[in-house]
């Protein structure tokens, strides 16, 4: 009898760190791709689609501040490097190399940037950023 209770408790446990699993998964569904989306659309100068990833305070200044980077650099590439949700997967912290050329100067930059996003009733907002390695990128990430 002991150890069949001692089964069920250890299938117990397994199924609640499966659900566990699946729950954490459901909460991060839609940030890597929300991140893809907001550097794709930065990246070709679509500040109207891209905003509607950065929180409402900042829209504003982050247009303004995009439309002074494109015309001082083009973006090549982006890439993620990593996720790594935090506070109960409420929000997470994103690091993004993206390669870069200066206008008028021909020479591939690479910047480190790690951003933090906020999930606000399950859409993920891009709350700040800041350079983590690499040359700081002209106006967007001060």
């Amino acid at each position: 009898m002991q150890k069949l209770f001692t089964g069920i408790q250890i299938l117990f446990l397994i199924s609640l760190v499966s659900c566990n699993d699946v729950n954490r998964k459901k909460s991060l569904e839609g940030l890597e791709a929300g991140v893809l989306q907001f550097y794709s659309q930065s990246k070709w100068g679509r500040g109207n689609l891209a905003k509607e990833y950065v929180v409402p305070a900042l829209r504003i200044k982050f247009l303004d501040d995009l439309d002074l980077l494109m015309k001082k650099v083009k973006v090549s590439e982006i890439d993620i490097v990593r996720i790594t949700p935090i506070d109960n997967n409420k929000k997470a912290v994103v690091r993004v190399r993206i390669t870069w050329i200066p206008d008028g100067e021909g020479i591939v930059r690479e910047t480190l940037v790690e951003d933090t996003w906020i999930n606000v009733k399950n859409l993920w907002l891009r709350e700040k950023s800041k350079i983590i390695d690499g040359k700081p990128l002209p106006y967007i990430f001060k």
